[in-house]
């Protein structure tokens, strides 16, 4: 038996595809017990989430120059639960909690939110998963929208004026996909749509996503954490001294939902971000 062992972890290491298997196999065992724990919470509950009240203005619906969506692949792929992250934003700030989530990919971490009992919404660059209902786009479209989050956008309540605010944006492996010159309206919708006593979160990759193949680069800004924290200051923001830990995070944290890397093991891959609009920005 132990010999079998090792000849077949000696398979794994030589062959790519049976390593990319045994990845697939731990992500689908991963999701598997993320859902089962929600049909438990769903069979505990008597009160399930109310139809959302918030519509989006935008002239741009599609980010129709993102590669992700001229050659879809985190937009057709990703699907991140974290209900990790929903408890310790929970822990620091307490149940004054409404989120929105930028480049929302299949909409899990918004369902995460939904399914614990806070308001929460997500922005999906692409069209894909809205046009093929993957993920929880046909389980809570009225949660979801499609926008380019680098053009000007505003989320409105149907009855309410102004735009709608959020105490906590998060953006998860997002910015890296964005060009340079983009990134100043982007933080503008994010300085928007985030309350005066919010937080910006996200996970930024320091490496790039290169398909050989195709010789496509889905990631259009790659720069180390102190690149990042001077643009996001000139942008109105500063770090924001929160206690979170890495496994708290929905990505860049090893989530076995997202077949992820983890920035503590393997820091030269990337990093996170806890910003808060600075005052009188």
């Amino acid at each position: 038996m132990d010999m079998l062992k090792c000849l077949i972890k000696r398979l794994i290491g030589r062959d790519p595809r049976i390593k990319q298997l045994e990845q697939e196999l731990r992500l689908c065992q991963a999701q598997f017990e993320v859902l089962f724990s929600d049909v438990a919470t769903f069979a505990s509950k008597s009160d399930l989430p109310k139809p959302g009240n918030v519509s989006i203005t935008t002239e741009h619906p599609v980010a129709i120059a993102s590669n992700d969506h001229l050659h879809p692949k985190g937009t057709k792929n990703d699907i991140t639960r974290h209900p990790r992250f929903v408890a310790a934003l929970k822990k620091c700030l307490g149940n004054d909690l409404a989120y929105l989530d930028l480049g929302c990919s299949g909409g899990g971490l918004v369902f995460d939110f939904l399914m614990r009992g806070f308001e929460a919404y997500g922005i999906e660059g692409s069209d894909y998963s809205r046009k093929h209902k993957r993920a929880f786009w046909g389980i809570i479209p009225d949660r979801l929208f499609t926008a380019d989050i680098t053009k000007p956008f505003q989320l409105r309540e149907k009855d309410g004026d102004g735009p709608k605010t959020f105490r906590v944006i998060g953006a998860w492996e997002v910015l890296e996909h964005l060009e340079a010159t983009a990134l100043e309206s982007f933080f503008r919708n994010v300085r928007d749509h985030l309350r005066d006593d919010g937080l910006f979160v996200a996970s930024v990759a320091t490496t790039d996503d290169i398909d050989p193949l195709m010789g496509i680069n889905w990631h259009k800004t790659v720069k180390p954490k102190d690149w990042w924290i001077e643009r996001c200051a000139a942008f109105g923001f500063e770090e924001a001294e929160i206690a979170f830990a890495i496994a708290d995070f929905p990505r860049g944290s090893g989530n076995p939902t997202s077949l992820d890397w983890n920035f503590a093991m393997n820091p030269e891959m990337g990093f996170h971000l806890v910003l808060r609009k600075r005052p009188h920005s």
